[in-house]
């Protein structure tokens, strides 16, 4: 039987007392009360989602590499990751994900390192001429428009981190919550500097609508990102069918998008499930959550009726 809850303190509570087998998709700041429950437990696994914060390289405060990798290590990416998702989920590299053969093992993290990025950003001409509190270059201030969509807690929460942690650097950030389909019109028709967004992506990694020359035009190139090297690497990795020789291709493309920060990599999400200890069977991995459902089981002297089924619950996705 399964049991539609929308509200998630609900579902919470429903699986604590018994009065569901399994829910999806618990809130990071609850998992320490199913793990601690003598009645539940809980499953992690990776999610084929990441969370970025794209650059609108049109505008020309986003047009150097430089300014862009400074922009990454002002913000404070461990702080989003530990404050906001309670450790369930690690620090971004690239548009590929670790589950995905082609993600670059080698890449690491640009560390959050303020006087680093201060030297960058400098190095670019940005200081604060004027005494303001602000850096500016030639006469302009760095100040920008950070959207990000109505209604979703913990974008709204990353935009707050990201504002105060470039204020260290003399950035001016202003936020702007969006309803949800115009933010996505605005992000295809490039109408914004910077957007905080994400991407659910498949097994299969190709990159061509979101980052090659081409897709500049295209509705998912939202940086408007183009890289005549990382073009080439794509296409040729995307047609070689043997990956031994791909992957040296796929890790020299990761490597070009890791210098130039198209987008800022935020973080690939943990994912959560609590479930009942008496359902058995349960497995979870970057395929989903119900991967085993097929041989899920209740011991018999545990079931409520000789014909039960395990009783799952289902949630509001949200966005």
């Amino acid at each position: 039987m399964v049991r539609v809850i929308p509200e998630q303190t609900t579902q919470l509570t429903e699986l604590l007392t018994g009065g569901v087998d399994f829910m999806r998709a618990v809130p990071p700041a609850e998992m320490h009360r199913v793990e601690a429950s003598d009645l539940t437990y809980a499953i992690t696994y990776p999610a084929r989602s990441y969370t970025f914060l794209v650059w609108n390289l049109r505008n020309p405060l986003f047009e150097s590499p430089n300014v862009r990798r400074a922009l990454t290590m002002g913000i404070n990416r461990h702080q989003i990751v530990e404050a906001l998702l309670y450790g369930y989920g690690t620090i971004a590299v690239s548009d590929a994900m670790p589950f995905q053969w082609e993600f670059n093992d080698d890449l690491e993290p640009w560390p959050h390192d303020v006087e680093e990025a201060r030297r960058l950003l400098a190095e670019e001409g940005w200081s604060d001429h004027d005494g303001d509190g602000i850096i500016d270059k030639d006469g302009r201030p760095f100040r920008f428009e950070l959207r990000t969509n109505q209604g979703n807690d913990l974008r709204e929460d990353i935009v707050v981190i990201v504002q105060n942690d470039l204020k260290q650097l003399g950035i001016d950030v202003q936020p702007r919550l969006i309803e949800w389909n115009t933010f996505i019109t605005d992000l295809k028709d490039r109408k914004f500097e910077a957007a905080v967004s994400g991407w659910s992506v498949d097994f299969k990694f190709n990159p061509l609508d979101t980052f090659s020359t081409e897709a500049i035009d295209g509705q998912y190139n939202y940086p408007s990102y183009s890289n005549p090297a990382a073009d080439s690497l794509m296409k040729q990795a995307l047609v070689t069918l043997d990956r031994a020789a791909a992957k040296p291709l796929w890790n020299r493309y990761s490597q070009i998008i890791h210098e130039e920060q198209p987008y800022t990599f935020l973080y690939y999400l943990v994912e959560r499930v609590g479930a009942n200890r008496r359902l058995r069977g349960v497995e979870a991995d970057a395929r989903g959550h119900l991967i085993s459902a097929a041989e899920w089981w209740i011991p018999e002297n545990l079931q409520r009726g000789t014909s039960e089924q395990p009783v799952a619950l289902a949630g509001d996705a949200g966005r």
